[in-house]
């Protein structure tokens, strides 16, 4: 259960014209990143809790916009473990915001299992001190064709990803 992010994803954020300030709030935000996931997997309220903003929004890969209590409630799988790779990202000049884009891929095994592409995008930010997400993004991907599967039934991408 959990999060994996590749090696090369990690190493990617060390690299380029990024000053230091930058390359640790990118380390910041990818940890917060793993840290949300962990907790989603395990059903860990209390962490979630303290990792999203206050007026977080997340919108969902079927156009649902959740309010942090909303995002909170829901619970889109059981028993998953969840890949990143792929990752991209832009930080402000002040390293007090990051973009992430990132692919993820979701491996669900209740009720059956099931394999989910999408294209995950994360905004966080640095308030007090303390990095939370405070905007989430999710898009379904075509697993086969990298391209984007908007607002349908994703049975038939499950499918075609086993």
């Amino acid at each position: 259960m959990g999060l994996q992010l590749s090696a090369a994803c990690a190493a990617r954020s060390a690299r380029g014209g990024l000053s230091r300030p930058q390359r640790l709030a990118v380390d910041d935000v990818l940890a917060l990143e793993r840290s949300l996931h962990t907790a989603l997997a395990r059903g860990d309220r209390q962490r979630q809790e303290r990792l999203l903003a206050d007026d977080y929004l997340f919108v969902t890969a079927f156009g649902e916009v959740l309010n942090k209590t909303a995002a909170l409630e829901h619970r889109p799988y059981d028993d998953l473990v969840s890949t990143l790779d792929d990752v991209q990202f832009r930080v402000s000049d002040h390293a007090d915001m990051v973009v992430l884009l990132m692919r993820i891929t979701t491996l669900s095994f209740l009720p059956q299992r099931r394999v989910q592409v999408s294209r995950l995008t994360r905004v966080g930010t640095r308030l007090n001190g303390e990095w939370r997400a405070c905007l989430g993004q999710q898009t379904f991907l075509d697993p086969r064709e990298g391209r984007s599967v908007m607002f349908g039934d994703t049975r038939g991408v499950a499918a075609r990803a086993d």
